[in-house]
């Protein structure tokens, strides 16, 4: 009986630690752009893991049409508030074929803190610009095809954009 009230006044000094440990409230913010034929849809999650700075895990990126769709996920770990992010999406056509370039950043301050991931429009990925890309799940190569390369510089092939896309925040 003794070994019964011991466990049971250890558990009564845990259970309020237990309950401060709630689950994160989770918001979920879309985002789309029109590239030619196809629809592009950005979803962010995110989570208040600090104050006033939420965190988001989870932003999937689906390319579709009448005919198909490719989905990615790209998974962020937590980094106090330093992880890559999506921030904004351009279709860019150039001679008949159209672009999706997801601007990039991981919100620090440094010449390769932002990137652009550069897919067709139906969502073959063709390659990023340099960056400081780690801790996701999304695996990143170089782009090499020079002509690539020209979409970036250029504001002449822009055709629509997603300028601003922001980090969801549960109210």
């Amino acid at each position: 009986m003794q070994y019964l009230r011991s466990a049971s006044f250890a558990l009564s000094l845990l259970f309020p630690i237990i309950a401060l440990a709630a689950p994160l409230k989770q918001a979920v913010a879309v985002n789309d752009l029109i590239c030619s034929d196809q629809k592009v849809l950005i979803q962010t999650t995110c989570q208040e893991k600090e104050p006033d700075l939420p965190y988001c895990p989870v932003q999937s990126v689906t390319f579709s049409d009448v005919k198909q769709s490719q989905a990615f996920t790209f998974k962020h770990a937590f980094n106090s508030g330093n992880q890559p992010f999506i921030v904004g999406a351009e279709c860019h056509v150039r001679n008949g074929a159209a672009f999706v370039l997801l601007r990039n950043t991981n919100f620090g301050n440094c010449q390769i803190c932002e990137w652009t991931d550069i897919f067709s429009a139906n969502g073959r990925y063709l390659g990023s610009t340099e960056g400081m890309f780690g801790g996701e799940s999304f695996k990143r190569n170089q782009v090499r095809d020079k002509s690539l390369i020209d979409l970036l510089m250029t504001e002449k092939y822009k055709k629509s954009e997603t300028e601003f896309i922001g980090r969801a925040v549960s109210k």
